[in-house]
């Protein structure tokens, strides 16, 4: 199935060995989208911020280090509300107590437990791009709309 969003496949994670693992899922999976991977928040901020278009989705684990993946979706909300079209989904070794409550409430777009296998993050990853291409979300915001939106 040919992808029609264009934006890039965001994944941000702290810890190097679950990075490289996504990064080798990502290369097996060839998907048509950039994927872009952060192992520090504050520079994957900074990148989305002052990028010429929305992404696709982010991938994001809870815990970041010096922050967690829920002030990090809020401070990028508060910079530009057009972050909240872009589909945000949560990673974790663990599952956190309350995390499908927290979930719901607060109208984010997934939770996933970080699967144990090279094969299970390929299915999970797999999953994922194929559920969002098929949904009908905002289509990439080019770079005039995305600065009117960041004046809102």
């Amino acid at each position: 199935m040919k992808n029609t969003h264009t934006g890039a496949i965001v994944l941000i994670d702290d810890n190097l060995e679950d990075l490289s693992i996504f990064s080798e899922g990502f290369k097996f999976l060839k998907p048509d989208n950039k994927v872009m991977l952060f192992d520090n928040p504050s520079y994957a901020i900074e990148s989305l911020l002052t990028s010429q278009e929305l992404p696709f989705i982010i991938l994001c684990d809870i815990n970041l280090g010096p922050i967690d993946a829920f002030s990090f979706r809020n401070h990028l909300l508060s910079f530009n509300s057009a972050f909240a079209s872009v589909p945000f989904m949560f990673f974790s070794s663990s599952r956190p107590m309350n995390m499908t409550e927290y979930n719901h409430t607060h109208a984010l777009h997934g939770f996933f437990e970080k699967p144990y296998t090279f094969a299970g993050m390929v299915d999970t990853l797999r999953l994922i791009l194929e559920y969002w291409q098929l949904c009908r979300i905002p289509d990439s915001i080019n770079k005039s709309q995305l600065q009117v939106l960041q004046k809102q």
